[in-house]
């Protein structure tokens, strides 16, 4: 007769003899977690269906110590099929094995530690067009090795759900902004500064239309003529003036072409120093002075100007009369006679007394005098244009040295 009693023992006895072959149910769990799209690419509580998904392998245990972890998951092949397996962990440590419906996993914890809710594997897989669930299982020959030998059987059934959506792989990332020229943005910036950035996209590529540049006040558009694109590149000339010695911050934006969802933006912006020191004049107009500059190179010198030049070059300094020098060449100035002009200078020096006085008593014309100083500020001019057009050639041949750098 089978009393309360025996059948007390009864279970009690066959508990003792499952002891021998596994260790009783513990608190360990494994667990799926499915990754979702991004809330903006719609159906974000569902996976996929006919795309590449992925899912989280995690696994706890509370309090005890693991050695090893054997997960043996069986699904539908029809369904899906297993794409890759990554892991964080050290490749040493792990290893998988792919076959027609079933995935094996192994991870070996070296040092036993307690394995608290942690991420051992992701799992991606290939889903059929139409799929809207799945089951993938975990049951047979999965099991946790504990400490000291025990182990523990693990199983489970995870369902995955499945929706179509509009595009299986939209672009989640930003283009990339990076600042050319100026290569420093900690040095004081000229009045007369241009900007080059360096514009990329990975996925969907950069939508043109959306570049935006707010600086000093103003705000420059894709349309704006102060803005040029080659390539990846953009050139922006600011349409007025930077102010003297002030901060300044320069503030671009760019969007990718991913129209499901919507764009990826990236808006970064830049700090700048100005110059201490006017560079022109504020009534002449940036715009202009780029136009006179880009004509600097067919500038040259009359024969009065070049003949005031080499009278100059005979009152400097060495070292100033070869930097000069080279501005005779520039300016297309005769330069055949130039060592006997310096020397009838010298003599003339003789008679500088007598031609002082000469002068002091010489009637002068206001018009003469009036010519010599319009003369003199057109000669100026004309050298200013040449430095000019020498300062900006250079930066020209170091940002074009740069981007052939970079391509």
């Amino acid at each position: 007769m089978m009393t309360t009693r025996n059948i007390r023992k009864k279970i009690f006895a066959g508990g003792v003899v499952m002891l021998g072959v596994i260790a009783p149910v513990l608190a360990i769990k494994v667990s799926l977690d499915p990754l979702y799209m991004d809330a903006r690419f719609e159906p974000a509580s569902t996976l996929h269906a006919g795309c590449i998904n992925s899912t989280n392998v995690m696994f706890q245990s509370e309090g005890q110590e693991i050695e090893n972890v054997h997960l043996v998951f069986s699904y539908i092949p029809d369904d899906i099929q297993i794409v890759r397996v990554t892991s964080t962990a050290d490749k040493s440590l792990i290893n998988y094995n792919i076959d027609h419906d079933s995935l094996v996993l192994n991870y070996l914890n070296q040092k036993s530690k307690k394995l608290s809710n942690v991420t051992l594997f992701q799992i991606y897989f290939k889903s059929s067009d139409n799929l809207t669930s799945t089951v993938l299982s975990l049951g047979k020959w999965s099991y946790a090795l504990l400490k000291g030998g025990d182990k523990v059987a693990l199983n489970s059934k995870s369902q995955l759900t499945f929706a179509k959506g509009m595009e299986c792989d939209p672009d989640e990332v930003p283009p990339v902004v990076s600042l050319v020229s100026p290569q420093n943005n900690e040095e004081p910036i000229p009045l007369d500064r241009y900007f080059v950035f360096d514009i990329k996209d990975t996925g969907k590529w950069v939508d043109k239309q959306s570049i935006q540049i707010d600086f000093a006040g103003e705000q420059y558009d894709a349309t704006s003529k102060y803005l040029q694109r080659n390539s990846d590149y953009l050139v922006f000339y600011p349409k007025t003036w930077l102010p003297v010695d002030v901060s300044l911050v320069l503030t671009i934006t760019a969007s990718d072409l991913q129209k499901y969802g919507w764009a990826n933006e990236i808006k970064k912006s830049f700090s700048f120093e100005t110059a201490k020191w006017m560079v022109l004049l504020n009534n002449i107009n940036p715009e202009i002075y780029r136009k006179i500059v880009g004509k600097a190179v067919n500038v040259f010198a009359s024969a009065p100007e070049c003949r005031m030049l080499k009278q100059l070059y005979a009152e400097i300094d060495t070292t100033s009369q070869t930097i000069l020098g080279g501005v005779f060449g520039k300016l297309a100035c005769d330069v055949s006679d130039l060592s006997t002009f310096v020397q009838q200078e010298a003599a003339d020096k003789v008679h500088a007394a007598d031609m002082t006085s000469f002068q002091a008593n010489k009637k002068v014309s206001v018009l003469g005098v009036l010519w010599w100083v319009l003369f003199s500020v057109a000669l100026m001019l004309k050298l200013y244009y040449y430095v000019a057009y020498r300062k900006h050639k250079k930066i020209a041949e170091q940002i074009s040295l740069q981007l052939t750098t970079n391509n």
